[in-house]
């Protein structure tokens, strides 16, 4: 059966499901579908950490991202636009979906290395497919109680990606 103990196969999950890998604790592996599952002991059994974090029946989550300054904060974003983040290692969720973003996939979230109130997220699709909210990418310096919209210049383009480049030396490698 595999690695499977505690994951619910009835879940919106995605073909590829988004997971991230703890790097301060041994073992802890984040890995979702529309609920987000916690597993301690590398994926031997695995429990739910959050109600579903989807706004649509067949939505899914798209992207986890984890604080590498603080293991308790934890930040995912949904297929259909919106963006959670808990701050108590999955005790408590709060939506955090801005006010100008675009309804449109979040393929990615990256959070700075050295401070977990800074998060940078980016959205696919085209803004043809939504004119009076445009935008690509969006970053908050406030865990998500605002954001900015950051695309600049860029070119009306579907992004799937974003990365903070700088690692901690906390960091166990």
């Amino acid at each position: 059966e595999g690695y499977v103990d505690g994951l619910d196969g009835s879940d919106n999950w995605l073909f590829y499901p988004p997971f991230v890998v703890d790097p301060n604790n041994d073992g802890v592996i984040y890995f979702a579908s529309n609920y987000v599952y916690k597993t301690e002991d590398r994926g031997d059994s695995w429990f739910v950490i959050s109600d579903p974090l989807n706004t649509s029946d067949i939505g899914s989550i798209q992207t986890l991202a984890l604080s590498f300054s603080d293991p308790q904060v934890l930040y995912a974003g949904t297929t259909d636009g919106t963006i959670w983040v808990t701050t108590d290692g999955g005790g408590e969720w709060t939506e955090i979906t801005g006010s100008n973003f675009p309804p449109r996939g979040v393929p990615r979230i990256a959070v700075d290395t050295t401070d977990s109130q800074i998060a940078y997220a980016v959205f696919g699709g085209f803004e043809l497919q939504t004119p009076d909210e445009p935008g690509h990418i969006f970053r908050t310096a406030d865990g998500g109680q605002s954001w900015d919209a950051i695309s600049l210049n860029l070119p009306d383009a579907p992004l799937s990606s974003v990365d903070c480049m700088l690692y901690p030396t906390s960091v166990k490698r």
